[in-house]
């Protein structure tokens, strides 16, 4: 009995001591330091690979069993490095991971990541949008998502590609991994720091030019202030007669500016307005007309006299007003307005009369500048902007007086509470009486 007792201990000792030969060294790959969550990261079966390795302390953890062959999905730098120089390892002798098997030293052009992989880093490129990972590195591939994985954050705003080695779907590739892939040593990519139509190319083809993605586009236009609400483009199709076409061309880019996404598309007659005009004049291989302002149907270098350039960059004739007596000196416009700005809507024409020069104009028609000249001034000429009314009633015009009130010449065609025509001959009427009994 006690031989059979010794010979026991003798072989759950030898079990033993053959196990904990068999285990693998410590690597510090837990990305939490409470588990072996991350020791898979680099596998084909990230899952598989983890489950290959028992927790120590700390950020460390090994393999289980190194005489056990991980197999081909299952294998990465982790298990490369746990398993390297153990007695009787399954795994290729090697600390990193290269290819497809471990490998004792990186080849030529590759260095072991922070993960033990071999590979060919790309250059830091500020393609993240968040500064906190790679997102935004994807912009500009068909699949984004699949272009963001290839990437490793840096720090702040920069990533740089996994490994420039690598093959790169053509779905994947956009012009961050060329640009980051660019000019280093080994890599897989074509060479060239943009991406234009389905590769890397040294620089775009013209007229494109490349984009903040680093993607060769046709040209966009100039940035022009033409948003209204500053947040998105509206306002931007002013003055086209299919406004919501027009507008839909911009792009926006902060505050009240916008520009034509496209200068190099052809604009429906109906979509060309003065915005369009002006965003794509001077711009490289647009197809647009020369020319910041819009007169007739095409953009045009200056507007025909008399005609003048409107807020929109649109060319506008002059509408003149109906001439009225403001005129208080009888030399120029003094007494048609309370200040320069309204008095500067008109224009002299003789003795006591004046005229608003462009009823048409944003100016005449802002509510600040409203009078009772104003009013009479533009009401009823075609074009006018200014509203409807031949007298200033409260804040702007109006076809007639509230009651109790009237507006004439006297008063500047403002609307005011005066003497009704009753009270009027009331009055003549008690004088004429009074006028009998003296």
């Amino acid at each position: 009995m006690n031989k059979l007792f010794a010979i026991t201990l003798v072989v759950l000792s030898l079990v033993s001591t053959t196990y904990a030969a068999t285990a693998g060294n410590n690597v510090a790959c837990s990305t939490n330091g409470k588990d072996c969550t991350g020791c898979g990261l680099g596998a084909t079966d990230v899952t598989g690979s983890q489950a290959l390795f028992t927790y120590v302390s700390g950020n460390n953890c090994k393999v289980i069993d190194c005489t056990v062959a991980a197999g081909a999905t299952k294998t990465n730098g982790w298990v490369c490095s746990s398993c390297n120089t153990v007695a009787s390892s399954a795994q290729t002798a090697g600390a990193f991971y290269q290819g497809t098997d471990c490998i004792s030293a990186c080849g030529a052009n590759k260095a072991a990541n922070a993960i033990q992989i071999c590979v060919t880093s790309g250059n830091n490129v500020a393609c993240s949008s968040s500064g906190t990972d790679c997102t935004g590195c994807g912009t500009g591939a068909t699949n984004a998502s699949n272009a963001q994985a290839l990437f490793t954050y840096v720090s702040g705003n920069n990533c740089k590609v996994n490994d420039c080695s690598a093959t790169v779907a053509a779905g994947s590739k956009n012009g961050w991994i060329c640009n980051s892939c660019n000019g280093v040593t080994g890599s897989a990519q074509t060479a060239g720091a943009v991406y234009s139509g389905t590769d890397c190319a040294t620089s775009c083809t013209s007229p494109q030019v490349s984009n903040t993605s680093k993607v060769c586009t046709n040209p966009p236009g100039n940035n022009v202030a033409c948003s209204s609400n500053g947040t998105d483009c509206t306002g931007c199709g002013a003055g086209a007669t299919n406004a919501s076409n027009a507008q839909a061309l911009f792009t926006y880019v902060s505050g009240n500016n916008c520009k034509v996404t496209d200068c190099t598309a052809t604009v429906a007659a109906g979509s060309k307005n003065g915005w369009i005009c002006n965003s794509c004049n001077g711009v490289t291989g647009s197809a647009q007309t020369a020319g910041a302002v819009y007169q007739g149907t095409d953009c045009a270098a200056s507007c025909t006299s008399p005609a003048s350039a409107n807020a929109n960059q649109v060319c506008m004739t002059p509408v003149a007003g109906n001439n009225v007596a403001c005129s208080t000196n009888s030399k120029d416009c003094t007494g048609c307005g309370a200040n320069a700005t309204i008095i500067g809507l008109f224009t002299y024409v003789s003795g006591s009369n004046c005229k608003v020069t462009d009823c048409s104009s944003t100016a005449a028609s802002t509510a600040a500048n409203l009078n009772g000249w104003v009013c009479n001034s533009c009401n009823g000429q075609t074009g006018s902007n200014v509203p409807a009314g031949q007298q200033y009633s409260g804040s702007t015009c109006a076809t007639s007086c509230p009651s109790g009130q009237t507006a004439s010449a006297t008063n500047s065609f403002t609307c005011t509470a005066g003497s009704s025509n009753a009270v009027k001959i009331a009055f003549t009427i008690l004088f004429a009486i009074f006028g009998l009994l003296i």
